[in-house]
């Protein structure tokens, strides 16, 4: 099978559902664990905002502070990625 290359970035209010995910009893944590791997990091701004940034270190997530302590979507574009949201 092909994988392409992906880089997951949790942001915003998105960044509460890292937790979640990597809880072993979650129902989706098998689906996050084959992309784990491909987890670029966090928001550091959203993750302080919502309390969570020591939760997320705790979990091996690298906290993203690229611009102004959020992570910067136009390195990804500029290195061929798509940026894709939900």
């Amino acid at each position: 099978m092909r994988r392409d290359p992906a880089a997951l970035v949790f942001d915003g209010a998105g960044i509460r559902w890292s937790g979640a995910l990597a809880d072993t009893a979650y129902p989706e944590h098998p689906l996050y664990e084959a992309v784990r791997d491909q987890t670029t990091g966090v928001c550091r701004f959203c993750a302080d905002a919502f309390g969570v940034a020591e939760e997320i270190r705790r979990e091996g997530l690298s906290l993203l502070d690229q611009y102004d302590q959020h992570p910067s979507f136009r390195s990804y574009l500029a290195d061929g990625y798509h940026v894709v949201t939900f």
